[in-house]
C-alpha cells in the first residue's frame, strides 16, 4: 500500500499575515525567505506520514531550474507564462502528493507563500492574493490539478492537453461541471484542441467560448460521464463543429 504523505498546512490568517510580508518585495529578494518550515504550519493529527523538508526542497530546486531557464528572476519579456506547463508536469511527476492532500486549499498556501514565495511573484508580479492563497487561481495548485486531470498517461506527447492556451484551460477547469470526470475532461481538451487547430487565432477564443456554452447546455439532457469514448469523443466534435460555424459566422472576413 502506497505510504501517503502529509503536507504542511498554512491557514487562511496565517497565509494573509505572511503576505503582508510579501506584497512589494521582488522576487529575487523573496529568494531570501523561502523555507519548507514557519512556526504557523499545521499538520493534521492522523492518517499519514509527514512530508520530509529534503523532499519539499527537492521540488523547489526543480521547479527554480525551470524558472531559471525561462530567466527567473526577471519577469520582463514574457517568459515566465512558458513555465506552467513545464511546471505542471514536474510538480505532478515529483510532488508526491495524494489527491486528498491536493484538495486542501491550505496545502497550496504552504506552497506558494512558504516554499515558493519567488516563483509565485516572478510569474505573477502584480502579487494578487488570489495567487498565493489556495483556490483554483492558486500559481501552483492549478498547474498539479491541470496535470493530474489532462495528462495522458500512454500518449505520445503526455502534456499535449496541458500546453493548451492559458484561456482555454482556464474555461476548462475552473467549472466543475464539466472538469470533474478525468476522462471527460481529457475528451473535452482534446476536442478543444482541435477546434483551436480549425479556427484563425483571431477566432480562437471566440470559439472554446462557444463550445464550452455548448457542452454545458448538453450536460442536462446527455450524461457524458456515462458515454463509451468514441461516442463522448463524436458528441464533443459535433458540438466544437457547430461553435466553429457559428464563429465563421459571426467574423466572415476573417480567415
Amino acid at each position: 500500500m502506497r505510504e501517503v504523505l502529509l503536507f504542511p498546512r498554512l491557514s487562511l490568517r496565517a497565509a494573509r499575515e505572511h503576505l503582508q510580508r510579501i506584497k512589494g518585495r521582488s522576487a529575487a529578494n523573496l529568494s531570501t525567505i523561502a523555507t519548507p518550515d514557519s512556526a504557523d504550519l499545521v499538520y493534521p493529527a492522523t492518517g499519514g506520514t509527514r512530508v520530509r523538508a529534503e523532499a519539499l526542497q527537492d521540488i523547489r530546486e526543480r521547479l527554480l531550474e525551470c524558472a531559471s531557464g525561462l530567466g527567473f528572476p526577471d519577469s520582463r519579456g514574457g517568459e515566465s507564462m512558458k513555465f506552467d506547463p513545464e511546471a505542471a508536469a514536474i510538480l505532478f511527476q515529483h510532488l508526491a502528493i495524494c489527491p486528498g492532500e491536493a484538495s486542501r486549499d491550505t496545502v497550496w498556501s504552504f506552497m506558494s507563500i512558504c516554499l515558493l514565495p519567488d516563483l509565485t511573484t516572478w510569474r505573477f508580479p502584480d502579487q494578487n492574493d488570489r495567487r498565493f492563497l489556495g483556490g483554483v487561481r492558486n500559481a501552483f495548485q492549478r498547474l498539479w490539478w491541470r496535470a493530474a486531470m489532462l495528462g495522458e498517461d500512454h500518449a505520445p506527447d503526455r502534456w499535449a492537453l496541458v500546453r493548451l492556451p492559458e484561456d482555454a484551460l482556464v474555461g476548462l477547469m475552473e467549472r466543475p461541471g464539466i472538469s470533474s470526470n478525468r476522462t471527460v475532461a481529457r475528451a473535452i481538451a482534446a476536442a478543444i484542441a482541435k477546434l483551436a487547430e480549425s479556427l484563425p487565432s483571431a477566432l480562437r477564443e471566440d470559439g472554446w467560448r462557444m463550445a464550452y456554452k455548448r457542452i454545458r447546455q448538453r450536460i442536462p439532457l446527455v450524461n457524458l460521464d456515462a458515454l463509451a469514448p468514441a461516442e463522448l469523443a463524436e458528441q464533443l466534435e459535433s458540438l466544437c463543429q457547430l461553435s466553429i460555424a457559428e464563429v465563421r459566422s459571426a467574423h466572415p472576413t476573417i480567415s
